[in-house]
């Protein structure tokens, strides 16, 4: 290496310069060539930019809307059930898988992120006849939906705030891009809360024919039950007019004896024939046996509150819309400006790049004119 050394030599220090090594890179050097190659310095760079400007400004610009949610306030989520909590039907079942807020908000962003769902407003909403209206085939479908459109919806949860939500689209068109973002938060919400209804509605239905089927049960147990006393009746009768026994054998007695008597079940016959006759001919004329059958109301009435159960899809919802998508008026691509700094900063190393390339080659070319004579 080129420089200055210390040798000392008795008591005296003498200052030694190195020649420099032919191999190393003098700055001042390198600074001369590059102000002598200064035009091809400015020409590669101004060609470098001049590629970067052309691309910056003929790339079609990208567009990004975005919608920011909110998980649903606490009545639209009671909205599910809010009568069926009141009642405490809940604990029939009817509200076993809890409609709590996080629940319906995480079945909401589930559907956000649904293939299906997605692939149901790129149908309905004819995105393939925006997007690449000149189709040839299925398979070119099934790209336009992923490049198109699925891929370019994202679905985010704040990294600060877990419970904020955000869905965004890029695309090249800023009013349909906040549009299409705006139309599936819709869709989701929609269909959200239909499952949800359905969930419920299918638990309602399951509730009612159970309690129908108790119903029909105790119908049948009620007469079976008339059925038997009235065979019972049959058979007392026989036995008190066997007995020559027409009236109540405590008749006779007092009522505190009489009611002892009574309670200690006594055979049935001991009534007497007229009463045990005058029982047997009411059992066999009833009709119906319903006011008799113990529970029987409070099923009918749950029925009855059932079947008025109605849930407005209007007046639920899944989420909360904490800003709607709007048309975005600045573009997210290209970043002209990032642009055009990289390929200044590029066109520069170019530049240097070529300077030195052509300074080497001119020292070739000197150089060897001296080794051939020397030769």
């Amino acid at each position: 290496m080129g420089g200055e050394q210390e040798i000392r030599q008795g008591q005296q220090v003498v200052m030694v310069v190195q020649p420099m090594d032919k191999n190393e890179i003098n700055p001042l050097d390198l600074w001369q060539m590059l102000r002598r190659r200064r035009g091809i310095v400015s020409a590669v760079a101004s060609l470098t930019v001049a590629a970067g400007l052309a691309y910056a400004l003929l790339t079609t610009p990208v567009y990004k809307a975005e919608a920011f949610l909110l998980p649903p306030t606490e009545s639209d989520v009671l909205g599910f059930a809010p009568r069926l909590m009141m009642q405490g039907l809940n604990k029939q079942g009817l509200n076993e898988q809890g409609y709590t807020q996080e629940r319906v908000y995480d079945l909401f962003i589930q559907n956000l992120r649904s293939r299906a769902e997605r692939w149901r407003y790129f149908e309905e909403k004819k995105l393939m006849d925006i997007l690449a209206p000149d189709r040839e085939s299925r398979a070119v479908v099934n790209q336009v939906f992923e490049g198109g459109f699925n891929n370019a919806l994202s679905v985010s949860r704040d990294v600060k705030d877990k419970a904020s939500v955000q869905v965004a689209f890029e695309g090249t068109d800023a009013r349909l891009a906040a549009a299409w973002v705006n139309g599936f938060v819709a869709q989701a919400n929609a269909d959200t809360v239909n499952t949800l209804i359905q969930d419920v509605t299918s638990k309602l239905e399951n509730r009612k024919q159970e309690l129908h089927s108790k119903i029909e049960a105790k119908r049948k147990f009620a007469a079976m039950i008339a059925n038997d006393r009235i065979a019972a009746l049959d058979e007392a009768i026989l036995v008190a007019e066997s007995l020559n026994l027409k009236e109540d054998a405590f008749s006779s007695m007092d009522g505190e004896a009489r009611a002892a008597s009574i309670s200690s079940n006594m055979p049935l016959y001991m009534r007497g024939g007229n009463a045990l006759r005058a029982e047997r001919d009411v059992l066999k004329k009833r009709k119906n046996n319903d006011p008799f059958i113990i529970g029987l109301r409070d099923l009918e009435r749950e029925i009855s509150f059932l079947d008025g159960v109605h849930l407005d899809p209007s007046h639920l919802s899944a989420m909360r819309v904490d800003q709607e998508a709007f048309v975005p008026i600045h573009r997210i691509k290209p970043n002209r400006k990032m642009i055009m700094l990289l390929t200044l900063f590029g066109g520069l190393m170019l530049g240097v790049f070529a300077a030195l390339l052509a300074e080497f080659l001119d020292k070739a070319r000197r150089e060897k004119p001296k080794v051939a004579a020397s030769a």
